[in-house]
């Protein structure tokens, strides 16, 4: 998403920040994203999907579980109707992940990586700036707000809806492939 976002021009020059900063920001974010993910992944992808799967089947355990988890983000900010889809499509995407490995790790993993890159690596959140954990870069979105995801900073971007949804058509495939 962010290459793409870079390519339209829609993401400034990142700025380095100094070594203490990186050691105690990004060391303290990933601890703190990994229990926020984990606690998510073990809610939507632990519990709820697989009691949906259970009763309803596969897919539509994983398209009510995914709307659920958008819903549920939505709830605790105001955001855009392609911020909401963007979030919805990636909970399908650690979804898929869950149904295709078995377990949790990997949406764990996924999950984790996107919310603690964008704003502790990229620095995307909040846009633009950095909050006071700090950041290894600081892209501050920019641009149209469709390519920049305006105030709902990647979730918000067209550039995300791409990247999912092609992750989710990996996913797919991956799945009709090994049931072959």
């Amino acid at each position: 998403g962010a290459a793409l976002m870079g390519a339209a021009g829609a993401a400034a020059t990142p700025v380095l920040f100094s070594p203490e900063v990186l050691a105690q920001g990004i060391a303290l974010s990933a601890v703190v994203f990994a229990v926020q993910v984990g606690a998510e992944e073990v809610f939507f992808r632990g519990w709820l999907q697989p009691l949906l799967c259970l009763r309803w089947g596969p897919w539509v355990g994983l398209t009510v579980t995914s709307v659920l988890f958008g819903a549920a983000h939505a709830l605790l900010q105001p955001v855009s109707a392609l911020a909401v889809l963007n979030i919805t499509l990636a909970g399908a995407v650690f979804g898929l992940l869950a149904l295709r490995t078995g377990g949790l790790w990997a949406p764990f993993a996924a999950h984790w990586v996107w919310n603690w890159g964008e704003q502790s690596i990229a620095g995307a959140t909040p846009n633009p700036g950095v909050d006071s954990i700090g950041s290894l870069f600081d892209i501050d979105l920019s641009g149209p707000a469709l390519f920049s995801g305006g105030p709902d900073e990647l979730n918000g971007a067209l550039s995300t809806t791409i990247v999912l949804s092609a992750l989710l058509a990996v996913f797919v495939l991956w799945g009709a492939r090994s049931r072959r």
